[in-house]
This record gives C-alpha cells, structure tokens and sequence, in this order.
C-alpha cells in the first residue's frame, strides 16, 4: 500500500481507484491510505451482473403481469417468450450502453449480442445436465452452478465478442 500525506495528493483521481482512508493523524498531518487500483473488468463483471439481476426481475414481473393482469393466463408460453425478450432487449441497451460504453453501432452489435445469448442458453441447459445427471447434484445446486457457468461465458462472450470496443 501506498501511503501519501494530504500535500502531495493530486485534484483528482483515476475512476477504477479505491481509497482506504487512515483516520489517524501523523505529524500534523491527514494520512491517507491508496488501496489497489480495480481492473475495469472487475467494475464490468459488477454492472454485468446487476444488469442480469435486472433483466430477471423484469422478466418475472413482466410474465406475472402478463399473465395475471392481461389476461395472457391461457397463453402462459407465449407471456414466458414476450417477457424473456424483453429481458433480453433490456440487456442489451444496458449492457451495451452503461457496462461497457460500446461505441458500436447498434446494428452491428445487436446479431452478435443475440447469438451469444442463444449460445448461453445452450450452456446453461447442458451445465444444468451435467450437473444433474453426471454429477449427480440436487436440483438447486446444478441450477447454481449452471447460473454461475452461464454468467461467466456470457461476460466474456459480450467482452471479448459483442461489445468490443
């Protein structure tokens, strides 16, 4: 750690810094402890996820009002579909916009993003498989471990495929 006295600190600082503060006084002086300085993946994979929080919660809430309110409760598939993409819709303007600020057009960002969202369904399905029937696990933990497998590939996936810069 880094440890800088009030008079050499500078007007501002880098976005992805995180400042421990020393409350201590030495010498007269405020101490200030300069914790390490967060890759800008990390605050991504922070945005990435609450954006998927997000995205869950609307389309939950969507497919109830749906089908408790508007009268889509014969139709309980196509309320699922209809709100699962808006979930879907969701997380791309969020994603693209606030996680990772692409500068892409919408246009070619938005066929990649839907494939790599196809290909995360894909995962998510075979992960809980696997967790099923090989590994033997109860219902609840191969849906978490499936969650956790999908999130990952779908991080990179949108990192490294859709929203590059």
């Amino acid at each position: 750690m880094i440890v800088r006295s009030s008079r050499e600190r500078t007007p501002w600082r880098a976005p992805q810094q995180l400042d421990l503060l020393d409350h201590t006084q030495q010498g007269g002086q405020h101490r200030e402890l300069v914790g390490w300085v967060r890759p800008a993946w990390v605050q991504q994979a922070i945005k990435f996820s609450v954006v998927g929080l997000l995205n869950t919660a609307l389309d939950a809430a969507l497919y109830l009002v749906l089908t408790h309110w508007l009268g889509f409760g014969g139709f309980r598939i196509l309320a699922k579909g209809i709100s699962y993409a808006a979930g879907v819709a969701n997380s791309f303007c969020w994603n693209r916009s606030w996680t990772f600020h692409s500068r892409a057009g919408m246009r070619a960002t938005f066929f990649p993003f839907v494939m790599v969202n196809l290909a995360a369904l894909a995962v998510n399905a075979a992960t809980m498989y696997l967790g099923l029937r090989l590994f033997n696990q109860s219902e609840l933990l191969a849906l978490a471990m499936a969650t956790g497998v999908t999130l990952v590939w779908n991080f990179g996936a949108s990192k490294t495929l859709v929203f590059k810069r």
